[in-house]
């Protein structure tokens, strides 16, 4: 129970170490960008090699969390921190370094999941307000506003998360920033096509001139086309993904209703000594399959 307890203490002081380390560079980076937007009003154009340097590799990491709407809410994080340290103290007090380290995998992976779930749903919710967002910008240019005022006041009349989304460009904006570069850098993080096509559309109207009206009506033409081909693709596919559920839960539902029905059908394949590598490498290769059949049904999209 003693080296429980010391594990326990470990796992909770190291956690506490990296909610720490997470802070100081989540305050170095806001400090380091504060002077680098002051730079911005001084020295045109900002160098490639000081835009939003990330230490230690954590610009996937932020980005990622940005994605999910989780970067700029610390309650989340918090949460997160609080049901590791649970997990992982409940996991040392019942089987020691080992179900500590099975904790970490367990968590990792779930946290994995979970974000990648908010990036997708939030994503879909952003390309949903896109058209609304467009026509909003229109409706400003054809009272005579300039196509950055239009934007700006867009943004602010937008809901969640597209305003969340597009804070940075209001704030790059005020802070004597280029429009198109921020509006670009924001369409690069979120990774949405749409924020692309606009941008490029900023930036032919900035260099060629020409009606920008008649370029956001053709976008807001493509969104909706191209949402009207993904919903009869889905319809089509339909068939196909119910196929890839089944499959992939079959497995699982099987081994829970043997075990229910009959829980000591499994204890003897327990009690072997090769039964806890068979058990193993099978949660291995359906873990597997799950995952190759989730990236199957992303690549019917």
């Amino acid at each position: 129970m003693p080296d429980k307890l010391l594990y326990t203490v470990l796992a909770c002081a190291a956690m506490l170490v990296l909610a720490v380390l997470l802070f100081v560079l989540g305050r170095r980076q806001a400090e380091r960008e504060d002077v680098i937007r002051r730079l911005d009003e001084e020295m045109h154009p900002r160098p490639e090699s000081a835009q939003k340097r990330y230490p230690f590799g954590l610009r996937w990491i932020f980005h990622s969390l940005q994605r999910a709407g989780i970067a700029n809410q610390p309650r989340h994080l918090v949460w997160a921190l609080v049901i590791s340290g649970v997990v992982g103290s409940v996991a040392v007090l019942l089987k020691g370094a080992l179900g500590l380290f099975a904790a970490l995998i367990v968590l990792a992976v779930g946290f994995y999941l979970l974000i990648a779930w908010r990036i997708a749903r939030i994503g879909r919710t952003l390309r949903q307000q896109l058209p609304a967002f467009i026509d909003q910008i229109i409706r400003t240019l054809s009272i005579g506003r300039s196509f950055d005022n239009a934007l700006l006041q867009a943004i602010e009349a937008s809901p969640a998360p597209l305003s969340d989304a597009l804070k940075s460009v209001v704030t790059e904006t005020s802070l004597g920033g280029d429009l198109a570069e921020s509006l670009e850098e924001t369409a690069k993080i979120y990774q949405i096509k749409e924020l692309h096509l606009l941008t490029l559309a900023l930036r032919i109207n900035q260099r060629y001139g020409g009606s920008i009206k008649t370029m956001l009506e053709n976008i807001i033409t493509l969104i909706r086309q191209q949402e009207q081909a993904e919903r009869e693709l889905r319809a089509l596919t339909g068939e196909t993904r119910l196929s890839a559920w089944v499959l992939g839960t079959m497995p699982l539902g099987m081994a829970g209703y043997m075990m229910i029905v009959n829980p000591t059908y499994l204890g003897f394949l327990l009690q072997d000594p090769n039964g806890p590598a068979i058990v193993y490498t099978a949660l291995g290769l359906q873990a597997a399959g799950g995952l190759i059949l989730w990236r199957m049904m992303r690549g019917i999209r």
